[in-house]
């Protein structure tokens, strides 16, 4: 039973009933080994368009998701104008076979034809007979409002919506692991098996492979990214480009398992490639990312070289997006058909309008359930041409920040209390604290810089001028999404602790965004802030950190030779060391007023008394009576 749009709302869409005519599969060109720059019978036709599809679903928790993703980019295919070509990865099946395709491992190569899949999943009278089977089991009731909100029928999708939750559909999604969550999906399992298992021979792509590559590739390896840009280019030429990436994304972290520094010269390295090989000029007009909090500004800055436009989400994106594929090709070949050409642009506005179509829809017909509906809860198309003048206007802001020496407590305590992104999605930089919750909001950042009167009007001014510079730069941007509603479209990595900047400083500055770094002296400023803590703190904290990672890898290793009470000793001391690390964390954090080096800048009378506000003058006076300020 594929219920993983419940089970785990960042995966893929649960089954639809058919709602599209069968269609004619489009006459695909043969796919070139060597091209011919020629104008013979060898050379491949060139288009208006070609998508170029990067699936990396070689994540263990990915590769369903990803492979059934196939399924509708096959729905609309190929056709005379546009060539949808597509790199899939796939890791071994463990457990349960998935069914799809042969369940194969591996990375292919395809060009992408048209076939309708209309009879791959379970139908509408299929469900209904499912439905008196167990009518007390809340996922059918879900699942039916699904069908018949796909249907236009709104009326019938409200009833099973409402029954959906009057069984405990919501408890279900909370507490999925709960054993009356397990009972549910056991209960679903048993009863929609035979129907599955008539389906499962019919879950097979109708493109055939046109590759496949070493056994030993690897979707994150860089090279491999930047030999699929070069192979598409050069066997499907068009006038226009957009590269589509799926896998796991963390903002400057990067997406797919490579940091944005390398997923840059990935792309631009293979677009080069395809350029010197086909005797002209190849560029990306679009790149969209179908990978979390991809919409930062770091991580564009640092790729900005490698498309005209970047299409990404400040917040997380679920892999049920993918099953929207069919439209965006369909559409896109539509408006060729209609104009002639493609438009990046409009095509950037018109992904992004559609999921805030779906972002009200989801509002005004299933609020309860819009955590697990939502495709994107924030969507933004940015220019990346103006990106130059965001990070020239950050500059500016950080300079009149260090110049005019805003109290850290008060800097940091306005970004902390800015519009945030944190979740339960899989955390890319794999530390044992939070990560998601350092990712703000630039524009809303800004904008409660802007009021707090005890922040320099310089600095206000600065502020407005990063403000105005990612409205330029901005598309277009949605935030339908729930708690969204003061994002403006792109995000800043904004610690509010000592540990964080710590932590991440040199992957950030040498690996990861280096470019980003050197050009706006954001990272000095952060360092800056973080050097004023307490270092006999921060060591403490550090060293918390590697007993517990060390733990962590010895209770992983199956070859370790723990026993069982071993393990749970080890564990409870892992335990008390990270609530020990936590405590320390806390003495760390930048929003607190740091009285030691309020005393010190008072007496050197090198800055502002008053932008300590009412909290750092009622210590430092409360200091001045105890006598302590003489020290």
């Amino acid at each position: 039973m594929n219920i993983d749009r419940i089970s785990a709302p960042q995966n893929q869409g649960i089954p639809q009933p058919p709602e599209k005519p069968p269609q004619q599969e489009s006459t695909a060109p043969p796919p070139q080994d060597q091209v011919s720059l020629g104008k013979g019978p060898e050379a491949p036709p060139k288009k208006e368009l070609t998508m170029l599809f990067y699936m990396h679903g070689q994540y263990k928790d990915l590769h369903k998701t990803t492979t059934s993703a196939f399924f509708p980019i096959e729905q609309a295919g190929s056709n005379e104008n546009v060539n949808v070509v597509a790199q899939l990865g796939r890791a071994p099946q463990e457990g349960e076979p998935h069914h799809l395709d042969g369940d194969w491992s591996g990375v292919r190569r395809y060009y992408v034809t048209k076939h309708p899949h209309d009879d791959i999943n379970m139908t509408l009278p299929q469900w209904l007979e499912v439905k008196e089977k167990i009518p007390d089991n809340p996922v059918v009731h879900y699942v039916l409002g699904d069908i018949y909100a796909g249907m236009g029928d709104k009326q019938q999708a409200k009833a099973e919506y409402d029954k959906a939750k009057e069984l405990g559909m919501l408890a279900y999604m909370e507490k999925n692991d709960s054993p009356e969550s397990k009972k549910i999906r056991e209960e679903l399992d048993a009863a929609t098996k035979p129907y599955e298992d008539a389906y499962q021979d019919k879950q097979v792509f109708g493109s055939a492979p046109l590759e496949t590559l070493a056994e030993a590739t690897k979707m994150g390896d860089p090279q491999t990214l930047k030999d699929f840009i070069s192979w598409g280019m050069k066997n499907y030429p068009a006038e226009h480009y957009v590269v589509v990436v799926t896998g796991h994304g963390g903002a400057w972290i990067g997406a797919l398992e490579m940091n944005p520094a390398a997923m840059n010269k990935a792309i631009q390295e293979g677009t080069a490639e395809a350029s010197k090989a086909m005797g002209a000029e190849q560029k990306v007009d679009a790149l969209l990312f179908n990978s979390c909090y991809m919409g930062n500004l770091e991580a564009a800055y640092e790729m900005k070289g490698a498309a005209d436009i970047n299409i990404a989400s400040e917040n997380y994106s679920r892999g049920n997006m993918l099953h929207d594929w069919d439209d965006h090709i369909t559409r896109v070949q539509d408006e060729i058909k209609s104009k002639g050409q493609f438009d990046a642009r409009e095509f950037a506005r018109d992904f992004v309008e559609y999921y805030r179509s779906e972002g009200k829809e989801v509002k005004e017909n299933t609020p309860e359930f819009i955590r697990w509906k939502e495709s994107y809860l924030t969507l933004t198309a940015i220019d990346n041409k103006k990106l130059d003048n965001v990070v020239g206007a950050w500059k500016g802001f950080v300079d009149a920040c260090r110049k005019s020496k805003v109290p850290d407590h008060v800097l940091f305590s306005e970004l902390a209390k800015s519009q945030g992104f944190n979740s339960s999605a899989f955390n890319p930089a794999q530390t044992i604290f939070a990560f998601y919750d350092m990712i703000k909001d630039i524009g809303d950042s800004m904008r409660l810089i802007g009021k707090n009167p005890a922040i320099p009007q310089t600095v206000k001014e600065e502020a407005a001028k990063v403000s105005q510079a990612v409205k330029d730069a901005v598309i277009a941007e949605q935030h339908e999404g729930k708690d969204m509603d003061n994002a403006t479209g792109l995000t800043i990595w904004a610690p509010s602790n000592a540990v964080d900047i710590a932590y991440m400083a040199d992957r950030y500055e040498k690996e990861n965004v280096p470019t980003f770094a050197a050009d706006t002296g954001y990272l000095a400023m952060l360092k800056d802030a973080a050097k004023k803590v307490d270092k006999k703190v921060l060591k403490s904290f550090m060293a918390d950190t590697t007993l517990i990672r060390n733990i962590k890898t010895v209770l992983a290793d199956p070859k370790s030779g723990l026993s069982d009470k071993e393990k749970k000793t080890l564990d409870e001391a892992r335990e008390k060391i990270f609530a020990h690390a936590m405590k320390l964390k806390d003495q760390l954090d930048l929003t607190t007023p740091r009285i030691q080096p309020l005393w010190l800048n008072l007496l050197k009378g090198d800055i502002d008394y008053s932008l300590y506000g009412k909290i750092g003058r009622e210590l430092a006076d409360e200091a001045v009576q105890k006598g302590t300020m003489k020290d």
